[in-house]
């Protein structure tokens, strides 16, 4: 009796337990039931964040006080004529103009390249023809180039001065001298904090050439020496080196596109 008793006992506490211990151990588990449900989901159908917060607002801790706000990028405004514009034949563009190749070299996570050439325009100020503005200040182009708000400037202007502008008189020259001044001082204005001039690239176009390299380039270094800008010479790197030129013998083939975003890039990141 006493085993039948016994038993009976034994019995009644196994199904006790049978019950009471999926209660228990729900219990232990229940407070942390959702702490791998994201914030907000599962009321109002609101989709659930990635771990990678992607788009969203991290809360305010120690951990994110700090300032993630990127750095601005380095804008640099390349202004000039054809050559800096990339005319190829057939008066279209090169798909490698040089401004493009130097935002290549420079890559996009801290400079703007900004493309400003215009083709057959001059230095010299007061040039305009039946049709249009030769002088590069009176283009839509130089308008934009000031409002791009340029960190640097690249300047290469001179090649069309040596066969469409007198360079040779004393007021030919001083109105040379004149125009690169406030060339440089309008970009200044405008939050340039480095310009450059360029000695423009080789040509063998008997039209330019002489007239380059004996009447625009000296008062192109002149101009340099009395805004105290430092030079960036197109000139010598590409110095009686044909293969760098169109059939035109006046504009650059890729390559020869190629040697002056080279020549920037190692101008302007030799300090950095």
């Amino acid at each position: 009796m006493n085993r039948v008793r016994a038993s009976c006992k034994f019995r009644v506490w196994l199904c006790v337990l049978c019950v009471l211990l999926p209660a228990v151990l729900g219990g232990c588990s229940g407070g942390n039931r959702d702490t791998g449900r994201t914030e907000g989901a599962g009321t109002g159908g609101e989709p659930q964040q990635s771990e990678s917060h992607a788009g969203s607002e991290l809360p305010e801790t120690a951990a994110d006080t700090s300032d993630h706000t990127p750095a601005p990028l380095v804008k640099i405004a390349c202004v000039g004529d054809s050559l800096t514009w990339g005319q190829a034949l057939n008066n279209t563009q090169s798909a490698n103009p040089y401004p493009k190749v130097l935002q290549e070299l420079l890559g996009t996570d801290g400079y703007l390249v900004g493309n400003f050439g215009a083709s057959g325009r001059v230095m010299s100020e007061g040039y305009r023809e039946a049709t249009w503005d030769r002088s590069y200040n009176l283009t839509s182009t130089y308008q934009e180039s000031l409002q791009f708000g340029a960190d640097i400037v690249v300047i290469c202007l001179g090649t069309n001065d040596a066969a469409k502008c007198d360079v040779s008189s004393e007021e030919g020259k001083q109105n040379f001298l004149k125009s690169a001044r406030n060339l440089v001082e309008a970009y200044r204005s405008a939050g340039a904090s480095e310009i450059y001039l360029c000695l423009p690239p080789y040509n063998s176009n008997s039209a330019y050439i002489r007239v380059l390299e004996r009447r625009v380039m000296p008062l192109i270094r002149q101009a340099a020496q009395e805004n105290g800008l430092e030079l960036i010479d197109f000139y010598t790197p590409t110095n009686l080196h044909e293969e760098y030129l169109l059939s035109d013998s006046l504009h650059l083939t890729d390559a020869g596109y190629a040697l002056m975003a080279e020549t920037v890039f190692e101008r302007i990141t030799k300090d950095s």
